[in-house]
């Protein structure tokens, strides 16, 4: 349960600091988003090199990550601006890696316990080569900002961007249909994906089907390896399709006890939700969909946030739904309990993403309100 409540707590903060980093980026840049995450997470990975089995330390260490991440992944959605080009494989990069980075405590196990070192030592390491690589990409994006802004004067990626024309305001965006629906489903599909990995073990023991395991592995390592298809797909055009059918596929997998079913759950689990926050992410950056780069951040920060408060709110009270623990609680009750949640999860990531997919089908309503706005 404690667990449970930190990833919960983690998951929140990623998504809710969405919002200072939007702000940030607008304002400032995606150098600066880069450097604060930069700064929380190096504080993180040096204290698990100082902490001794300390669990409440580990929780606040734990959420220093989260709180990093997202400023490192708006940072490398920033260059989007500098290579529009490279677009689709940026933002399927950044998808994969939220998640990808899960390895890093698996690889940094197994170098300490080849190495004959403890965990402390191992993190101390891996701290010193992500600020060697930080200085480095740091470097790189101070270089690349300033020949952008001698290539295009009136755009400096440091300037502040506070005085906006009307035409240009977050609310303007946000409050457009095609970001509504994409958002609803985004935190529809959120929730049912932090449920199960919050869940994963336990569903798994429940079932008899020992797929925990393969989860760990199949999750960080196939959504890595499924961003290079992604980034193909994106550059020819969006994902919504293939977004939507995999997420209700793998809703689907989820409801069956069976042990081919949980697997086929386990193996598009990562590629899933690589395809889901790509396609997101390149749906704000994309050029096609009108959303000026000068509040594009604050549109993702402030779409996240929503995500946050409509998904990962949810989760901890769905977890102690299924964990309710009294004298009756046999396996075949919690089984129900689980078969319960997982189908009035189906129904909501179904029932949000048959809209989605028909605005993304039959836009030109959606336009004509836009361009009667505009008038």
């Amino acid at each position: 349960e404690r667990l449970a409540l930190v990833a919960s707590v983690s998951l929140f903060c990623a998504d809710g600091i969405m919002v200072f980093y939007g702000e940030v980026q607008d304002r400032f840049g995606p150098l600066a988003c880069f450097l604060i995450g930069e700064f929380f997470v190096l504080f993180g990975f040096f204290g698990f090199g100082l902490q001794k089995n300390n669990d409440f330390i580990f929780s606040v260490l734990l959420t220093f990550l989260a709180l990093g991440g997202p400023g490192i992944f708006m940072g490398c959605l920033g260059l989007s601006d500098l290579y529009p080009s490279l677009e689709p494989a940026i933002a399927a990069a950044t998808a994969s890696a939220f998640d990808a980075s899960a390895l890093v405590f698996v690889l940094v196990s197994f170098f300490a316990k080849k190495m004959h070192a403890s965990l402390e030592y191992a993190f101390f390491i891996w701290t010193v080569i992500c600020f060697i690589f930080g200085i480095f990409v740091f470097l790189y994006l101070r270089t690349k900002r300033d020949q952008h802004k001698k290539a295009h004067s009136s755009i400096s990626l440091l300037e502040d961007q506070a005085s906006l024309p009307e035409e240009s305001r977050v609310w303007q965006h946000f409050k457009r249909r095609d970001t509504i629906l994409l958002v609803t489903f985004m935190a529809m599909y959120n929730l049912k994906s932090s449920f199960f990995i919050e869940t994963a073990t336990e569903q798994a023991r429940i079932f008899q089907s020992s797929t925990s395991q393969l989860f760990d592995l199949a999750f960080p390592l196939g959504g890595f390896l499924s961003s290079f298809l992604v980034a193909a797909r994106l550059r020819h055009s969006d994902a919504l399709d293939i977004v939507a059918l995999l997420s209700n596929l793998l809703c689907i997998a989820h409801l069956f006890p069976f042990k081919s079913s949980q697997i086929l759950a386990a193996l598009l689990f990562g590629p899933a939700r690589t395809f889901q926050w790509a396609t997101y992410f390149h749906y704000f950056y994309s050029s096609k969909n009108s959303y000026p780069s000068a509040v594009v951040g604050r549109l993702l920060g402030y779409s996240n946030l929503v995500i946050a408060l409509l998904s990962d709110t949810i989760v901890p009270v769905l977890v102690a739904f299924v964990q309710i623990d009294d004298d009756s609680n046999t396996p075949s009750k919690k089984r129900h309990r689980f078969f319960c949640v997982n189908t009035f999860l189906a129904a909501l990531v179904a029932s949000t993403s048959i809209p989605l997919l028909l605005q993304h089908r039959f836009p030109h309503q959606q336009h004509r309100n836009s361009s009667t706005h505009r008038r």
